[in-house]
């Protein structure tokens, strides 16, 4: 399970960003946005719940810049140690009696306007000085 953010609707960034190679794209974005990326991964980490540690060791945080969008996942890796129970635990199952926890959802909606309001200065911050 991934929680992705997005973030849209700035015209003058969509511009600038077109205007550079994909490269430069990602590393603008990556830069500018991982500072929360992993602000919300250590929130994850400290919610998921634990047996082995198997799963709050496959979170993991990505950058993208995808057809006029931008933004992070935050989530399990879906290559190599990637647990693909973490949806059960974050959204529950009835047929297993699996409670949810939002390990996931529970550090971002409760501060998403904040996150979003940092997120929109950082990107305008670091294409600003591209």
């Amino acid at each position: 399970m991934n929680l992705r953010f997005d973030i849209t609707g700035i015209p003058a960034l969509d511009l600038k960003l077109q205007r550079m190679t994909r490269k430069v794209q990602r590393k603008i974005v990556q830069d500018a946005l991982r500072p929360m990326a992993r602000e919300l991964l250590g929130e994850a980490q400290v919610r998921v719940p634990r047996r082995t540690g198997a799963l709050a060791g496959s979170l993991s945080q990505k950058g993208f810049v995808r057809r006029g969008r931008m933004g992070f996942r935050v989530g399990t890796q879906r290559w190599g140690r990637g647990k693909f129970y973490g949806t059960f635990i974050e959204l529950g199952r009835r047929r297993r009696r699996i409670r949810p926890t939002g390990y996931l959802r529970k550090p971002f909606y409760g501060r998403r306007d904040e996150i979003v309001r940092r997120a929109r200065s950082a990107l305008i911050a670091a294409l600003r000085g591209a």
